[in-house]
């Protein structure tokens, strides 16, 4: 018969009875309801050991169990495997991270009376009539057969919490953990107010958190952080809030404000990884499949390296460096990815070394079929002897894999550098699209086709976006004349213009209708970026038709293109709609020699 564990309630508040320490006391529900509406995810208990009660709060962790109903009522006995305690407000709190029922209801047991203060319980609590309260002298439970190990103490001597269990019911808490990734400082100056912030990416063995320091702690701390390293961060008025998943990769459902901490350095890391991450073949996205937006966690070797080189913007004149690479893997396929800032900077030597890459947050694009970049939040570990898949594909890469070839999932990747496109006999021509009813499965169809390039739609051939390396997200122009992104939360003075064309090619067998992203776009238009165009447009404003001639200099032109189609639905009305995956120039030469063979 399992009983209450007596004196629990007082040996919990005081931190004398832990889960760290083993113990996992029993403890009858008096009373428990949602907090925050019919949708609510946490719940308000009422505990008691038969003499005392103390209030508690059940971390979502435990929401599936409230919510599954059977024998978890009010008056159940409940078994705390996880907890810890807060002060909030001036009151102890229990803060619940994982439970079993350990008998279901009956009636209260005891006539417990709140401690430390002796209030009564609520009048709509379990009513008594059960058992008595045991009358054991207050001593902490017998621990459960498996003892939890206990929490690494920390450099002051408090110990360390797992990042797994942070709530936002906790305000005090000490962490161990490393650094994976560290961003610039940001700032932002608005009307109504300005600052600095700058965030990081801590990992210990339970799990991973984003956590973000603002202003005066900001400066205090961003010094004292390298990315690699483990830290502890001894905090006392933290927050934590359900973190954005539009703009974070990582598993944990909340982000971390830091308020009044200290920081230490760790000689000893404490056994924590290097970098954890849910690792994808590449070969995720063959035949159109994986995903086409959002991030990935890639493990891969750089099978070849551009030159670093930059791309200056003509309005402000700010350069941004960047190198791109083929990545490849045992699954057979390639891509491209880009990287920017100090990771391009990389000395020539580090990449034809052919480095293994574990990389954490990639951010995935539909340019050229499908690509990579780095992003300010993306997590790069090279050469790692810790992570079993890199030690695994270094072994295959020695073992003949380098010899091996591989089929490219970006246009111009394939095999190195030279790109993968249609062979000529394989080639369609534009009334395929229809003929064929391209587009209408589950994933992306693809042909190649040489056309020529007979219009282009002047208006809205760009939008602005974000000039923060890797981000490309839309930016909204401020009354000052500064741009807001909202992803990285961020105000700048200059933005970055992308092409987003609409244009049609023809061939033999009719037309067809294409949008040409910034990559392509840049092929069409002579390697003319958006942003020069941009500036021809303001210094013809006025003067009609000045800058439609203009764009019609790139109108006949042939080129050989591989195209994406896909079937898209809006307003109950499905349409195909086709992109530009792949462009070149037409080299005549080249294709007439095709046109040989194919007729020989």
């Amino acid at each position: 018969m399992t009983t209450l564990s007596a004196g629990a309630v007082e040996g919990i508040v005081n931190e004398i009875v832990t889960s760290d320490g083993g113990d996992r006391p029993v403890l009858q529900v008096a009373k428990f309801q949602p907090v925050g509406g019919a949708n609510a995810t946490r719940h308000k208990l009422w505990l008691t050991d038969g003499s005392r009660w103390v209030y508690a709060m059940a971390a979502t962790q435990v929401h599936a169990l409230l919510q599954e109903g059977g024998d978890f009522a009010p008056g159940c006995l409940v078994r705390l495997l996880k907890y810890s305690v807060n002060d909030m407000a001036g009151r102890k709190i229990v803060i619940v991270i994982d439970l079993e029922v350990a008998a279901g209801p009956q009636k209260l047991i005891g006539a417990p009376t709140g401690y430390p203060n002796g209030e009564a319980l609520p009048s709509d609590a379990q009513p008594a009539g059960g058992a008595p309260a045991p009358q054991a002298a207050p001593k902490k439970p017998a621990p459960a057969p498996a003892r939890a190990a206990p929490r690494r103490p920390s450099a002051g001597g408090r110990a360390a919490m797992p990042i797994a269990e942070l709530n936002p019911y906790q305000q005090r808490f000490c962490l161990r953990a490393r650094v994976t990734s560290k961003s610039q400082m940001r700032y932002w100056d608005k009307p109504t107010s300005k600052g600095n912030l700058f965030s990081v990416d801590l990992l210990d063995a339970s799990g991973e958190i984003r956590g973000t320091f603002f202003k005066e702690t900001a400066d205090k701390v961003f010094p004292l952080l390298e990315e690699g390293k483990v830290y502890t961060f001894q905090e006392t008025s933290g927050r934590l809030k359900p973190a954005n998943k539009q703009y974070t990769s990582l598993s944990h459902e909340f982000e971390l404000t830091f308020g009044n901490v200290t920081v230490e350095a760790c000689d000893d890391d404490a056994g924590i990884s290097q970098i954890k991450g849910d690792w994808q073949p590449l070969s995720i996205f063959g035949d159109g499949g994986g995903p086409r937006d959002g991030n990935i966690d890639v493990v891969a070797i750089v099978r070849k390296a551009e030159p670093v080189g930059t791309i200056i913007s003509s309005k402000s004149g700010k350069e941004l460096t960047k190198r791109e690479v083929v990545l490849c893997d045992d699954s057979g396929f390639d891509i491209r990815c880009t990287f920017w800032g100090d990771v391009a900077l990389k000395e020539d030597a580090f990449w034809d070394s052919q480095p293994t890459l574990c990389a954490k947050g990639l951010r995935v694009g539909d340019f050229g079929g499908v690509s990579l970049s780095s992003g300010f939040s993306s997590q790069l570990l090279w050469d790692s002897q810790d992570i079993p898949r890199s030690v695994e594909l270094r072994q295959w890469w020695s073992e003949g894999g380098k010899d091996s070839s591989t089929q490219g999932l970006t246009g111009g990747s394939g095999g190195g550098m030279g790109g993968r496109e249609v062979p000529f006999g394989e080639r369609g021509v534009l009334d395929d699209i229809k003929a064929k009813q391209l587009g209408y499965g589950e994933k992306p169809d693809y042909i190649g086709v040489a056309a020529t390039l007979n219009f282009v739609r002047s208006e809205k051939l760009w939008y602005e976006a974000c000039a923060s390396e890797g981000c490309q997200k839309k930016v909204v122009q401020n009354t000052d004349g500064t741009w807001m992104c909202e992803k990285c939360n961020s105000t700048s003075a200059e933005c970055q213009r992308r092409y987003i064309v609409s244009c049609t090619f023809i061939d033999d067998s009719g037309q067809a209708w294409v949008s040409a992203f910034n990559e392509s776009a840049l092929e069409l238009f002579g390697k003319v970026d958006a942003d020069q165009l941009a500036v021809y447009k303001e210094e013809v404003d006025g003067e009609d038709g000045k800058f439609e001639s203009y764009m019609k200099q790139f109108n006949f032109q042939r080129y050989v293109l591989k195209l994406r189609a896909k079937a898209d639905t809006w307003n109950e009305q499905t349409r195909v709609k086709v992109s530009i995956a792949d462009v070149k120039p037409c080299d005549y030469k080249a294709e007439s020699a095709a046109l040989v063979q194919a007729l020989a």
